[in-house]
């Protein structure tokens, strides 16, 4: 098991794609991050928004 967790990690012998996003959403997938950093202020909003001191 931990072989397998070295590949994974170390060679991405899981670091697969696909073309389904563009495929269901006619978009560009785009990484984790990208969409972190797109979407960043619609999160800090409703965090602000629940917030109660």
């Amino acid at each position: 098991m931990t072989g397998l967790d070295r590949k994974i990690r170390e060679e991405g012998a899981e670091d697969l794609s696909t073309d389904t996003v563009m495929r269901v959403t006619g978009k560009a997938p785009v990484s984790f991050q990208q969409f972190a950093q797109r979407h960043a202020g619609i999160w800090m909003r409703e965090l602000d928004s629940t917030m109660t001191f």
